[in-house]
């Protein structure tokens, strides 16, 4: 679903704001978070996965929004945002399962789960921050 997501967010980006396909991909996250430890068999897995896969497709959609910013108030280089962002995930894909297995060992999946969801619920707002960059100032400053 991420792969698919991604691609259609592409598509969507420039006819909806993206730091509103953002939020939409905080919260169903949130929702598959929330449902994920009420699963019993693997057919049941397939609904909660798709949708953090798709909240995941939608928020890496913000890259673009990212790289705009930069290149406007920084330098313009649009590589260091993949560089941040391609640091981030092997820092999260490192470190996430050293810190998950102990913590699910104190508190149990169910709660892991639940508390990733609160977190991304009460993070999502802060996204509207980016509401003030829209796609019209984006492709006006488009340098070829």
């Amino acid at each position: 679903m991420y792969l698919i997501t991604t691609y259609g967010i592409a598509l969507m980006g420039h006819k909806v704001a993206r730091w509103i396909l953002c939020l939409i991909g905080f919260y169903l996250q949130v929702v598959g978070l929330v449902i994920y430890p009420f699963v019993r068999t693997v057919p049941e897995v397939v609904g909660p996965g798709c949708l953090i896969g798709i909240g995941i497709g939608f928020v890496d959609g913000l890259l673009p929004v990212l790289a705009f910013l930069v290149d406007t108030r920084h330098k313009p280089i649009y590589g260091s945002v993949c560089a941040i962002a391609d640091i981030s995930f092997s820092f999260s894909y490192a470190l996430g399962p050293l810190i998950a297995g102990a913590v699910m060992a104190n508190v149990g999946f169910k709660w892991v789960m639940w508390g990733i969801g609160i977190i991304f619920f009460l993070y999502a707002p802060i996204i509207s921050v980016l509401s003030k960059v829209t796609v019209k100032d984006e492709e006006a400053t488009v340098r070829y």
